[in-house]
């Protein structure tokens, strides 16, 4: 038998914890068998006078014969490894359930939430109510002409927008477009509690906020923005930047500088333990957070802005930033509002690529 690479191991309480990433089942170990395990990664001869210590690491599966498991073509770092086998979900984890049985569990955990959290608003010294949204750019575009015009730009000027297109764009994005009332659910009687967007949730509860970076507008003053949806309503936050403490935040993207505006997609982790506290729950958050972004840039492309998005960021300076620090939430993707000449090569780029060729 074979040491299972599917394993991993934390110490909590001065107990030694496995962790067997497929079955996600957790064990604990003492030095023995953990000492045995380590004599295995080693890949040494079998002893008959640890076969029953093999069989218990056996039966937990730390051990194996099948090497089927061991997933011998990752290429990626140990972390990346544990974080993909973390959120698979195998047959063995999920039992079958015939059309009644699905039919109850569904609605079994619709109704399982009996409060969403409260949103965690950071420390602000002002509140600012939001100009009323005009949809008319988006009822007018055209969703081809809105994909064909999208793309991804790194050359802004310093041209200033305006707080009602800031408006349109986080209502669309972030607001209640379909009402306050999940009119499905209410038709059929089913308890629920859940939030609609234009866009897809994985928990129904909407985790992901809107944290809206002011560089250049015409009429709302320089910092950083909490969007509460409820309120359609800015709060703006105590920390301030400037234009290279952002570059900085954003891991040296000199570009950013140049934008007018910019969204911190934050992921809300309490709304989403609420229904799911596992890996894949997770990784839900990321999959919300991506179909959001791109609702986000079609919307701003519709009024006629170049984007920009980014999910390389110097986190720890971002939470500082944004207030998150020592809280379950985190950002997850940044988005550049702005205009200039819609290049996606900065000219910064082009420039240092002449120099070297000449």
């Amino acid at each position: 038998m074979k040491y299972n690479k599917n394993t991993f191991f934390y110490l909590e309480d001065g107990k030694i914890v496995a962790c067997h990433s497929l079955s996600q089942d957790y064990y604990e170990l003492d030095l023995e068998h953990f000492k045995r395990l380590i004599e295995k990664s080693k890949d040494l001869p079998s002893q008959a006078s640890k076969e029953q210590i093999d069989q218990d690491l056996s039966s937990g599966g730390l051990l194996t014969d099948n090497l089927d498991d061991q997933l011998l073509a990752w290429e990626g770092d140990p972390i990346s490894f544990y974080c993909h086998q973390g959120t698979r979900i195998y047959a063995q984890n999920s039992p079958i359930l015939n059309e009644d049985s699905f039919c109850e569990e569904f609605i079994k955990v619709s109704s399982a939430v009996r409060e969403i959290p409260p949103k965690s608003i950071p420390d602000y010294v002002q509140q600012i109510k939001l100009p009323d949204p005009d949809l008319t750019p988006f009822r007018k575009s055209s969703f081809y002409d809105v994909i064909q015009k999208r793309k991804t730009s790194r050359n802004f000027d310093r041209v200033s927008l305006n707080l009602k297109e800031l408006s349109s764009l986080l209502y669309l994005c972030f607001g209640p477009i379909h009402g306050t009332v999940w009119e499905d659910f209410e038709k059929h009687h089913i308890p629920s509690l859940g939030l609609r967007r234009s866009s897809p949730s994985a928990t129904g509860l909407q985790g992901c906020d809107a944290y809206l970076v002011i560089l250049n507008a015409s009429d709302i003053e320089q910092g950083i923005y909490y969007y509460a949806s409820d309120a359609h309503t800015l709060y703006q936050l105590k920390n301030r930047f400037d234009d290279e403490s952002l570059v900085y935040a954003l891991g040296d993207q000199f570009w950013a500088k140049n934008l007018s505006a910019g969204l911190f997609i934050v992921n809300d982790m309490k709304r989403t333990w609420i229904k799911d506290k596992k890996a894949r729950g997770y990784l839900a958050t990321y999959l919300e957070a991506g179909h959001l972004s791109q609702t986000i840039l079609l919307a701003a492309t519709a009024l006629g802005l170049h984007t920009w998005i980014t999910g390389s960021f110097r986190d720890d300076v971002v939470d500082k930033m944004l207030q998150l620090k020592n809280s379950p939430n985190f950002a997850s993707f940044f988005i550049g509002l702005g205009f200039g000449n819609n290049g996606s090569i900065p000219e910064k780029f082009i420039e240092t690529i002449a120099s070297k060729t000449r």
